[in-house]
């Protein structure tokens, strides 16, 4: 899914002032229609099969 550019977007102070969670509601408050974040699917690989791989 591509989103249309928004006319303008409000960017919330960037002075270390704001936690994650306070920068989330700040765009949801001020720029509801403008994604913050997007991920993929996490993976986890557990440090055995870490080690497993970097010895090969």
């Amino acid at each position: 899914m591509v989103a249309s550019r928004p006319n303008s977007v409000n960017h919330p102070p960037l002075d270390g002032s704001l936690y994650l969670t306070e920068m989330l509601e700040f765009n949801a408050q001020h720029n509801p229609d403008v994604t913050f974040f997007t991920s993929t699917k996490l993976v986890i690989v557990p440090p055995r099969k870490l080690d497993q791989v970097a010895q090969a």
